[in-house]
């Protein structure tokens, strides 16, 4: 990899030949740029930097959907039981598939 030196730049400031200095300047910001890249790419830790970040995945990860045909009372009282125990709404079907589950599992 080529480095340039700030003698180097004032160097090829002081030519009279504005296009020797914009490609030596594009070559200098281009060896900057990947000097810049592979000293971040070595602090992260290399090629052994994990490719997923974020939170880790769930147990039990909820990746189905389910829709559902739902009369205008049915979701009055979904949106007030959501309301009032500051649920979402997939949180409250979900608490009432696990109290027919448990009843059914009394029986």
């Amino acid at each position: 990899m080529l480095s340039y030196t700030k003698k180097d730049v004032k160097q090829n400031l002081s030519k009279s030949a504005a296009g020797t200095f914009k490609v030596t300047a594009a070559k200098f910001m281009l060896d900057f740029h990947v000097h810049l890249g592979y000293s971040y790419m070595y602090m992260k830790g290399g090629s052994d930097v994990s490719p997923r970040t974020g939170r880790p995945p769930s147990e039990h990860p909820k990746n189905i959907q389910v829709k559902f045909l739902a009369d205008q009372p049915t979701m009055e009282a979904l949106e007030l039981c959501s309301q009032k125990i500051e649920k979402s709404k997939s949180e409250i079907i979900r608490m009432g598939i696990q109290k027919v589950k448990a009843e059914l599992d009394e029986k």
